[in-house]
């Protein structure tokens, strides 16, 4: 989990900004004649606005990572890009090693750092932070087939970890002292690269980033998550995934225009969008809309979305969709002898 980091240096120059300069008044001048209404300014084009240098860690898909042709492009980059449009700044990006993300701040090499940065106690002694704007996870990923009981049964193992991060200090502290091998690094991709080719047997790493950057590309095939909390979302998905199939199934069978139209638009949209933007929609997507619904109310708190339940919520509805092709095609593959002989025992058509 990170979040939001905005310097002092910002903060300041914003206040310069408002501050205007004392002077002594001139003396009043006789009443000119009424000057001609002022025509509305053009907007500032981008060549034309202060710059504010941002820093990011450019390995850190699907927050922040680059193009094909080297844009810099991802989550944190999006809301970089927002809060310039706000301020009527043009966005300078600054590529950082993550261990030094801070102290280039410090030494003003940019003015604002937004790569998903985890608030800490230790970090509020240098730096300010605002409202964090996203939270998620930390998961330990090794190969599907390890052996998993507790973290002891990691002994021996080499864990890859992204050097000055969150993740290191919790490798750190809870698994090189049952025995585990923690390997710090420069930036999370390579920490993958290590994985593939064998030099490491997993990571610790945000759910979210480590399903974006390594699970769901061809290098993450074979590996997962651990722990009996996986177990769980599987189970719960899969009741989640069977209720939706089966209601489904029988929306689509009922011959009844509305439910067909329903059930046949959720399961195309379903399946035709893939499964981790889906699950960026609901996680962040369910949490904003939340928080503005209860801004509409009049209520002042605010919720966020337990990433378990997003978790089985999103895979449930997902898979639902699948399972409801599954279940309409079993219920037509009956022979019709049988089916009658059903209603004859008064049993309904579906």
């Amino acid at each position: 989990m990170k979040t939001l980091l905005l310097s002092l240096s910002l903060i300041g120059a914003v206040t310069l900004v408002g501050c205007g300069k004392t002077e002594t008044p001139a003396p009043e001048a006789a009443p000119a004649a009424p000057a001609a209404a002022p025509t509305a300014a053009a907007p500032m084009t981008p060549a034309e606005m202060a710059e504010l240098k941002v820093a990011i860690d450019p390995t850190y898909e699907p927050f922040t990572f680059k193009t094909a042709d080297g844009k810099p492009t991802g989550f944190d980059v999006d809301i970089a890009d927002a809060l310039c449009n706000q301020i009527k700044r043009k966005c300078v990006y600054v590529e950082q090693v993550w261990d030094s993300m801070i102290p280039g701040l410090q030494a003003k090499k940019y003015d604002v750092i937004i790569s998903s940065m985890s608030i800490t106690d230790e970090r509020k002694q240098v730096v300010d932070f605002t409202d964090k704007y996203y939270n998620t996870p930390s998961r330990i990923v090794v190969k599907a087939d390890t052996a998993f009981t507790d973290l002891a049964s990691l002994k021996g193992k080499k864990i890859g970890v992204l050097k000055g991060s969150t993740q290191e200090k919790y490798a750190m502290g809870e698994l090189k002292t049952l025995g585990v091998n923690v390997v710090p690094y420069e930036a999370q991709d390579q920490v993958y690269l290590d994985i593939k080719s064998g030099r490491l047997d997993g990571t610790v790493a945000d759910q979210v980033e480590v399903t974006g950057g390594f699970l769901s590309k061809p290098e993450g095939a074979g590996y997962g998550f651990v722990g009996l909390l996986t177990v769980g979302v599987s189970l719960a998905a899969l009741v989640v995934a069977i209720l939706l199939g089966l209601l489904g199934a029988v929306a689509k069978l009922s011959g009844r225009p509305l439910l067909v139209g329903l059930a046949t638009v959720y399961t195309t949209l379903v399946r035709g969008v893939p499964e981790l933007v889906l699950m960026l929609l609901i996680f962040y997507g369910g949490t904003i809309g939340l928080n503005h619904l209860l801004e509409a109310l009049g209520s002042k708190s605010s919720v966020d979305i337990n990433p378990f339940l997003a978790g089985v919520l999103t895979i449930g509805f997902i898979y639902g969709a699948y399972m409801t092709e599954t279940f309409r095609g079993a219920i037509l593959s009956i022979p019709k002898g049988q089916m009658e002989a059903a209603w004859a025992f008064g049993m309904g058509p579906v």
